[in-house]
């Protein structure tokens, strides 16, 4: 009606002339513009509507008359500020203006946003007659003016029509930010229990009856004070008088009664005491000696008598994050009433209960003025309706954006305070109040729509948002009864009280796109069906797997958000679509120590907070009979090596939730192999069926011959089975678990972790490889429920061999076996041979004893009860060896078979009558065999995630974190060596700066002893295991064969027929002993032998390296389980500061400096006050320039020249050109920026040659860093480039030292590129055999150390000095080839570096030119170079040449060849375990996991 009344006053407009004006209505998109256009033409038929849907290519004249040549155009707000800027159309040729979705112009980056800044600069008479904005109303049609709408309005200068001016003044003053303080407090100096506290520790002392009260007590003693930690058993009186005790008599006393009885003294004497104590009124006074709070609730205290001149209109509220902490605080402030007369003050705490009648009369008083602070907990924030306040204070600070904008919600404009308590000590609390201050642009925004509306906003990707451990409001017992969410992978709840915070999160790691035009759309929408009933709708993005969830009626409409937003989870947890990142951390976790400062004192060493931590067992005497109890924990005998502990060893979390969990829906993961180029070999895809939703896992590589395949993990959609299906997949579970184990195993169903089905062969193998996306792929119609009801009732059944076509037609994807039990040798078939019988003579097929003339005689020797065959004639089969047990996650797995006489036998031969064949077929068993080597990939990983979660925030990449966990032994395809440079060197870095920061009057040497208490492998290792690393630590190799997943066991009595009939299983064992023809041993089981069309295919195994003595694992079951123990491992010290080097080398891989400085505070290493690298310039303390010597004429502009950087401050060059000798202040000589530059230095050139050389061995890695960071090298580079001359140096022996070397070592580089050149290599290290004086090498790094102090302690200088001197002198003079004169010592280093003990040099007479010798680099029997020269010595020189070349060629080239170190690390392994069997009863018994004592060979 609108446009019609517009078009009409248009044609009735005076004066008009010719052109009349248009109206113009602009949309959001393409899809708009036709809807639009369609619906006016049907109503206003009449009228000339047209829709413009992109630029045609014609001229701007001919566009415009295309377009004013109609009444209405339609088109989307993008093209009309092309046609507006473009000048085909003016604002004042339009008559009316309608712009749906107008809250889009408050977007900076969208064109509508261009299009409302232009019609704001518009001549009045110039702009359209009518602007009208579409919006949407909410769901139940009503409209509420919010902050958005006055912004629009502001942003159009236009008015919404029936809003009061009250109504606008409202939301204005809630658009206005409150007064934002933060008031510091100093926490006390020291902690320490009551008199009370300690008195009632000599009753119950481990807290076995009152610990709820002592951890309460412990918790308010340092929040709240020592009045506060009383106040606590004050309180648990009340209780003690509800219910009376029992008098026990002192002549009792020394009666044995039992606990009962000692129960009821302990709480006699405890309420006794409590009974007759004197408490004491709450003192604030700190120069008093009766001073009994802390200095947090005094400095409160001083806040609230801030703001008595506000009286009666005062409306506060505390933050708090404890329970217990509220109670204690309004206890404390209702006692000193008199000081505070204007506050009347209540406890608000959770959880927020509909039917709490409490909690409802608290909110109704404090919105009645009856009282007017409330000291509340994380259910105020957003679980209750609470009116603005005039005074928000924050006693804990919050650690998100989401919390911030709650918060920010209850300050009443711009006259209100927000008030942050901030502990002066407390780094996260700084970082948390920086991240604050500098959000970015579009979190300021977001946080404004939050606090200004209960409707929500979508938020932007950049929130601050973290996992905690206080993830609740209450410490009740009633939140174990709660409704939650918990997650499978980390055991991490989602209660309803947080669930809006995880909405929150989670829509904002949603792909940009999915939230782009809809970011200032609300999430919530309320309606209310009554005064006291409203109900939430969540909406999230379009492109969302949910998009609308609406949630139960509540009393409330923050309650109802609350209960739609745990829905929502709920759907997406029940989807397997939300991610263990959103789940708060476990309140399990034990809260880890305080970092340990560090004193550069010599003598005194500083420690705050907790003591050290006691370590585990070292190795105790061989004599030691009892078990070591650490941490209430048995441990097992030490029988470890010197610097070895014993640890418990971690196990994914995921596996015992799934066995928990309801199993009222089921997940399956499709695993993939990619061997599938082999058709007559596939590997058919199976299902892994969980219960709960297994994360993803990335793809990850096989080891096949050392040839990786890849291996893909996918979700399916989740699906039900019935009582049925789920007991036939139990069975075939089994089934396929003794099959590829060939043990016993058994397990209920109520505590499988998992169920396997296997795929139809119609199910498309690709489907398996795609990325994983929503939605999940439906397997349900290709369960192939045949082969699983087949497999589920038998083992084994016959072969039909009454014809030859029957019997090819049986063994197509078969699995066949030579003997009828279950537990033996199985065998893939390939083919019948019709060709052969089993009178064929042997000789034709392989050279056997000449006694054996065939396979007949064969068996009549080799099988009990062989009595002959029914059919001489038959055919034989052609099988080829199951794939084995092997650990295919290592890439130097070896996978052959050898056979006697070193023969490697490729095909082999049964006899089909005395063949059985197993029900799964064989490509199913190709996949189940990697089945361990899967699973161990998978569990690997859910170790990876639980510790990035637990401790680094999911912030550290997963890779490189499993990495960075992963011992050497271990032999799998990464190891944490690599990163292990790379994190010592920045923690040397790092902590050379802290110390030079925070110490600026200490010299070098003092320096560097503080630094070596901070990076120390001691400090490494009992830091890490106070955080609780080593139980994560990955050392032990895999071993497939002993292998088994969670919740099976071995039947206790052998089992010697297939099954067993337990209600899953059927016992089949008289039915198979009287189906077998013959009884056969499977001790004597012949390995029948190959060949194809008849000839033999002979495998010569001269180069295939025996194992040796020692090599393959002991034959005694219980010395098997020990070197495979599960529960505990033996980790050297070195290795457990080798992994906390390793794990802030993957954080600095991740995310650069900034988080691996984080990971660095997570591991507890001793940098307090150092939250980021900007806090180092922000302390630093550098000399003056007055006190500094003055530079020379031009020695400042032509340093900075030959460096390639500017001195921001140029005294700091002159220091760093100072020598010790120049006399005057000791502060202004070079030593403490030489110490700084060092370890720059180092980082630089570890960084430069780990990123260059990206699969370099770490012992090469450290072979080059070596020679980039010697004294001689610096002093070459500084002669080099001339810096010796800049040097200030009053000491005469050293002027003549410099003097004796600078004409020496130009000498010897003149001959190297002389010799270099006529030789056509490499320069060399010419420098080698010169010894420098220190202080010219020592020049180069005190400059880097001055470019980075007056960089402000930024690499900005440092680095381009490295790139513009260091990097291209250690290009042309320092490689693999050039590391030193003696390239076969440098080659031998590396070999042993990876503990290769198999390489040698051979050395020959040429065979094709006379009077050359040719020698030859042999690793592991395989040539790696060759060198001929006339004379051997240079021959050999040569070939080491070229293989240094190879090597940094082919990086991966000793990862596949060598497993030298597995073999080293098993053979240790089984002398440990030698040791633990010779040892007594009981240390075998703590060693040994299992008293089963089956062979696992068998």
């Amino acid at each position: 009606m609108l446009c019609k009344w517009a078009c009409r006053q248009e044609e009735a407009r005076p004066g008009r002339g010719t052109w009349k004006r248009v109206a113009v209505i602009i949309v959001g998109n393409d899809t708009a513009v036709g809807v639009h256009s369609h619906a006016l033409s049907d109503l206003l038929p009449e009228l000339s509507v047209v829709g413009i849907i992109g630029v045609e290519m014609v001229s701007q004249d001919d566009k415009w008359l295309q377009m004013m040549g109609n009444d209405i155009l339609i088109m989307t707000h993008a093209e009309f500020k092309e046609t507006l800027e473009a000048g085909i159309i003016a604002f004042s040729q339009i008559s009316l203006l309608v712009i749906d979705q107008p809250n889009l112009a408050l977007l900076a980056s969208h064109p509508l946003s261009s299009i409302s800044s232009a019609l704001s600069a518009a001549p009045n008479e110039e702009k359209p007659r009518l602007l009208g904005l579409l919006l949407q109303h909410t769901t139940d049609g009503t409209f509420e003016f919010s902050i958005d709408h006055r912004s629009l309005e502001l942003r159009f200068e236009s008015t919404f029509h029936g809003i009061s001016e009250k109504k606008r003044m409202e939301v204005e003053k809630l658009a206005e930010k409150p007064c934002e303080l933060v008031v510091r407090f100093s926490p006390p100096s020291k902690v320490v229990d009551t008199a009370l506290c300690k008195h009632l520790r000599t009753f119950d002392k481990k807290g076995e009856i009152y610990g709820k009260e002592f951890k309460s007590a412990k918790a308010v003693l340092r929040e709240v004070g020592s009045f506060a930690s009383d106040w606590i058993w004050r309180r648990a009186l009340k209780t003690m008088d509800e219910h009376p005790m029992d008098v026990i008599f002192e002549e009792e006393e020394d009666l044995h009664v039992d606990s009962a009885v000692r129960e009821a003294k302990i709480r006699q004497d405890v309420y006794r005491t409590i009974k007759n104590w004197t408490f004491t009124m709450p003192n604030l006074d700190p120069t008093s000696r009766g001073f009994n709070v802390s200095p947090k609730i005094a400095k409160l205290v001083q806040v609230l008598q801030c703001f008595q001149k506000d009286g009666d209109n005062f409306r506060g509220i505390v933050f708090v994050r404890r329970r217990i902490t509220a109670l204690a605080i309004v206890e404390v402030l209702k006692t000193i009433s008199e000081q505070l007369p204007f506050i009347r003050v209540e406890a608000l705490t959770g959880p927020w209960l509909h039917d709490s009648l409490k909690q409802s009369s608290i909110v109704e008083d404090f919105k009645a003025g009856i009282c007017n602070l409330l000291i509340a907990t994380r259910i105020a924030e957003d679980g209750v309706e609470i009116p603005p306040c005039t005074c928000v204070i924050r006693y804990d600070i919050f650690d998100s954006s989401v919390s911030y904008a709650h918060t920010r919600s209850l300050a009443n404009g711009k006259e209100c305070h927000l008030i942050l308590m901030l502990d002066k000590n407390a780094d996260v609390g700084r970082q948390n109040v920086r991240h604050i201050a500098r959000m970015p642009d579009a979190v300021k925004e977001w946080t404004q729509r939050v606090a200004a509306r209960r409707e929500g906003a979508y938020p932007p990707p950049e929130i601050l948002q973290k996992t905690q451990v206080f993830h609740s409001d209450s410490e009740d017992d009633a939140e174990e009864t709660a409704r939650y969410i918990k997650d499978p992978t980390m055991s991490g709840k989602i209660y309803p009280q947080d669930a809006v915070d995880v909405i929150y999160r989670y829509i904002s790691k949603l792909p940009t796109k999915a939230t782009g035009d809809i970011r200032l759309q609300p999430i919530f929408t309320y309606s209310s069906p009554s005064e006291k009933s409203h109900i939430c709708t969540v909406r999230l993005p379009p492109d969302s797997p949910i998009s609308i969830v609406q949630g139960p009626a509540s009393v409330s409409k923050t309650a109802a958000r609350r209960a739609a937003c745990f829905e929502t989870c709920k759907q997406l947890h029940d989807l397997g679509l939300l991610s263990y990142k959103f789940f708060p951390r476990p309140k399990e976790v034990a809260r880890r120590l305080r970092p340990i400062a560090v004193s550069v004192d010599e003598d005194i060493e500083q420690t705050k907070g907790d003591i050290l931590p006691t370590l585990p067992p070292a190795p105790a005497p061989p004599n030691l009979s009892s078990n070591t109890q650490q941490n209430g924990t048995a441990q097992p005998k030490a029988q470890g090596l010197a610097g070895t502990r014993c640890y418990k060893r971690k196990f994914p979390e995921f596996w015992k939730n799934a066995v928990e969990a309801d199993r009222n829906q089921f997940y399956p993961t499709i695993v993939t192999v990619d061997r599938n180029h082999n058709p007559q070999k596939p590997y058919r895809p199976v299902l892994l069926i969980t219960s709960v939703p297994l994360p993803s896992i990335g793809d990850f590589q096989l080891f096949f011959a050392t040839m990786p395949s890849i291996t893909y993990l996918r979700p399916a959609l989740p699906m039900e089975f019935d009582k049925d299906q789920l007991a036939l997949l139990h069975r075939y579970t089994i089934r396929a678990m003794r099959g590829i184990l060939n043990k016993g195993f058994m397990c209920p169903v109520d505590a499988m972790p998992f169920f396997l089905a296997p795929l139809d062969f119609g199910w498309d193998i690709e489907m398996g490889k795609r990325e994983a996306s929503w939605p999940f792929p439906d397997v349900s119609d290709y369960i192939p429920w045949d082969l699983i009801v087949y497999a589920a009732e038998q083992h084994l059944v016959p072969l039909r061999i009454e014809s030859l076509e029957s019997l090819e037609e049986d063994i197509k994807d078969a699995v066949v076996q030579d003997w009828w039990t279950e537990y033996t040798r199985r065998y893939d078939c390939m083919r019948v041979r019709a060709d052969l019988n089993p009178l064929t003579p042997l000789e034709s097929l392989v050279r056997v004893d000449a006694k054996l003339s065939n396979l007949v005689d064969y068996c009549k020797a080799k099988r009990k009860g062989f009595e002959g065959l029914v059919d001489y004639g038959q055919p034989l089969i052609e099988v080829s060896n199951l794939p084995g047990l092997i650990n295919r996650l290592s890439p130097t797995g070896k996978t052959f078979t050898a056979g006697p006489q070193g023969v490697v036998y490729t095909a082999k031969f049964v006899i089909p009558e005395l063949c059985s064949k197993f029900t799964i077929p064989a490509s199913t068993m190709r996949t189940l065999t990697l089945l361990p080597s899967i699973m161990k990939k998978v569990d690997d990983t859910l170790l990876v995630r639980e510790l990035n979660a637990m401790y680094f925030d999911n912030e550290i990449d997963e890779s490189a974190l499993h990495a960075a966990i992963t011992a050497p032994s271990a032999n799998v395809e990464v190891d944490y060596e690599r990163l292990e440079l790379l994190g010592d060197a920045y923690l040397k870095y790092l902590s050379s700066i802290y110390l030079f920061v925070t110490n600026p009057t200490q010299h070098e040497g003092i320096l560097h002893i503080a630094r070596q208490k901070i990076i120390s492998n001691k400090a490494l290792l009992v830091n890490a295991d106070k955080s609780g690393l080593p139980q994560y630590i990955q050392s032990k190799p895999f071993m497939p064969k002993l292998w088994a997943p969670m919740g099976y066991s071995m039947p206790k009595a052998p089992l010697k027929a297939a099954l067993v009939d337990d209600g899953a299983t059927r016992d089949s064992a008289s039915e198979i002993k009287k189906e077998s023809p013959h009884e056969v041993d499977p001790d004597t089981l012949m390995d029948e032998v190959s060949g194809n069309n008849g000839d033999i295919d002979m495998v010569d195994t001269k180069g295939v390296p025996d194992l040796g003595k020692g090599e393959n694992l002991a034959t005694t079951p219980g010395l098997k389980k020990a070197l495979y123990d599960e529960e505990y491992q033996w980790l050297g010290d070195k290795c457990v500061a080798d992994v906390a080097e390793a794990i802030i080398g993957a954080a600095f891989q991740t995310a650069g400096p900034e988080l691996a400085l984080k990971v660095v505070k997570s591991l507890h290493l001793p940098l307090p006050f150092i939250e980021s690298w900007e806090d180092f310039s922000l302390k630093a303390k550098v000399p003056p320039p007055d006190i500094t010597v003055a530079l020379d004429d031009n020695v400042l502009e032509t340093v900075e020249v030959i460096v390639g950087a500017r001195f921001h401050r140029p005294h700091i060059l002159a220091q760093a050109l100072t020598h010790t000798s120049v006399r005057g202040n000791d502060m202004i000589c070079y030593e403490r920026l030489e110490f700084l530059g060092d370890a720059i230095l180092d980082f630089l050139v570890i960084r430069h040659i780990f990123d260059l050389h990206g699969r370099l061995s770490p012992g090469a890695l450290t072979l080059l860093k070596g020679a980039m960071v010697s004294n001689s090298v610096l002093a070459a580079i500084s002669v080099h480039y001339g810096l010796h001359q800049f040097l200030k140096i009053e000491s005469a022996s050293v002027k003549k030292a410099i003097d004796q070397y600078i004409p020496e070592v130009e000498e010897k580089q003149r001959a190297e590129y002389a010799a270099a050149k006529e030789e056509g290599r490499p320069c060399g290290q010419y420098w080698l055999d010169v010894d420098p004086p220190k202080s010219i090498a020592d020049v180069v790094e005190s400059i880097l150390g001055a470019l980075y102090v007056s960089d402000g302690f930024k690499l900005t200088g440092a680095q381009a000095m490295y790139d513009a001197l260091l990097r291209p002198f250690y290009d042309q003079h320092i490689s693999l080839k050039t590391l030193s004169h003696h390239p076969t010592k440098i080659l031998f280093e590396l070999f042993q570096s990876r503990g290769c003990q198999d390489f040698e040099i051979t050395k020959q007479m040429d065979e094709q030119e006379q009077g050359l010798y040719r020698c030859e680099v042999v690793v592991h029997d395989v040539i790696l170079a060759g060198g001929v020269d006339p004379a051997p010595t240079f021959a050999a020189r040569r070939a080491s040449f070229e293989a240094l070349d190879a090597l940094e060629g082919d990086p991966q080239f000793m990862d596949r060849l060598c497993d030298c170190r597995a073999k080293a690390e098993q053979r240790k392994a089984a002398k440990r375990a030698a040791r633990a069997q010779l040892g007594k009863a009981e240390a075998k018994q703590a060693l040994v996991a299992s008293e089963d004592e089956e062979d696992i060979d068998s």
